[in-house]
């Protein structure tokens, strides 16, 4: 692709995947027919999950720099290569240390952990 076009590249995937999601998002919130509903005491369990998941997937954004994941960052820079503004470490400390791919895990468990 052109060099210059380098810096929109993680923004654009960004948005296209969150409006590629709102297809998904419609059929589940149009469709009345319910599968099972959890009993109360386990349902209070499942919410607790979604919370833990939900802060357990912050953090892990924090951890690698969310403002670089969504490409913000690289539009917000000068440089137009997006490999000078890469870090080459690798993240092993923190929930990283736990799990490979701790965003997909925390999201599949927030998923997962519906009482309805």
């Amino acid at each position: 692709g052109l060099k210059r076009f380098d810096k929109y590249y993680r923004l654009v995937y960004s948005i296209t995947s969150v409006l590629s999601i709102f297809p998904v998002a419609y059929f589940l919130f149009t469709d009345s027919s319910l599968l099972w509903v959890a009993p109360a005491w386990l349902a209070f369990v499942l919410y607790f999950i979604k919370g833990m998941a939900s802060v357990g997937f912050l953090y892990s954004l924090w951890q690698i720099d969310g403002l670089h994941f969504l490409g913000i960052r690289q539009l917000k820079s000068q440089r137009s290569h997006p490999s000078a503004q890469l870090s080459d470490t690798l993240v092993t400390s923190g929930v990283f240390s736990l799990c490979r791919h701790p965003l997909y895990f925390f999201s599949m468990l927030f998923l997962w952990a519906s009482p309805t």
